[in-house]
């Protein structure tokens, strides 16, 4: 059977911790995260695109962002634009894509690199990331990823630690895929009520 882009391998890390008082989408704690994972980023040719989810509490109007990128204006922009003068906000997520998954797609190719940013259940810990390299980028250096994941742990006091290689999507049949790499996010794939068991629907993780 032919290969599509779809066959292609990404090395896939999801990294939950526990919080010291600082949330994902704090501008400090997201800084330090940005900052583990510029080499990663560094490696990728595309250009990112990214997409962040914020509710308003008071009415769940979910909140503008002008056009952002990989850079510190942008994220202190999707970290702290809404919340001047004490405002509460409800975050939901926010991923990064090396290149946009719909771009990419159309130009015949999947992303480079993609990164999930999201809370957590606060009951089995507090924020989770999802962080997922297309071999061939791995590849050209992967002592950058180890590095990053590393890093990543220690800034995000690590609780749990799952890794696993998956194509972009499971073949169904000849023309046919499903379980996108893009349809996961860090928390839906976790069973509820066990911190170190991934769903049946995406099983064989190794947990480090």
């Amino acid at each position: 059977m032919e290969k599509t882009i779809y066959d292609n391998l990404y090395e896939v890390h999801i990294i939950a911790g526990k919080s010291d008082g600082s949330a994902i989408h704090d501008y400090e704690l997201w800084s330090a995260c940005a900052n583990a994972l510029n080499p990663l980023v560094d490696l990728c040719t595309q250009p990112v695109d990214v997409q962040t989810v914020q509710w308003d509490p008071s009415n769940f109007d979910e909140l503008p962002f002008e056009s952002l990128d990989w850079n510190d204006a942008s994220h202190k922009t999707w970290t702290t634009k809404h919340k001047k003068g004490g405002k509460k906000i409800m975050f939901m997520r926010t991923n990064y894509s090396f290149p946009s998954i719909s771009k990419g797609l159309e130009q015949g190719i999947t992303p480079e690199l993609v990164i999930m940013v999201e809370p957590g259940d606060r009951q089995r810990h507090d924020h989770a990331m999802l962080v997922a390299v297309r071999e061939d980028v791995k590849a050209a250096s992967p002592e950058i990823l180890s590095h990053a994941i590393d890093q990543l742990k220690e800034v995000l006091h690590v609780h749990f630690h799952l890794k696993k290689q998956r194509p972009w999507g499971y073949r169904i049949d000849e023309m046919s895929y499903h379980r996108l790499l893009s349809d996961l996010g860090a928390n839906a794939l976790l069973e509820p009520g066990d911190v170190l068991a991934p769903t049946i629907e995406e099983p064989d993780w190794e947990q480090l």
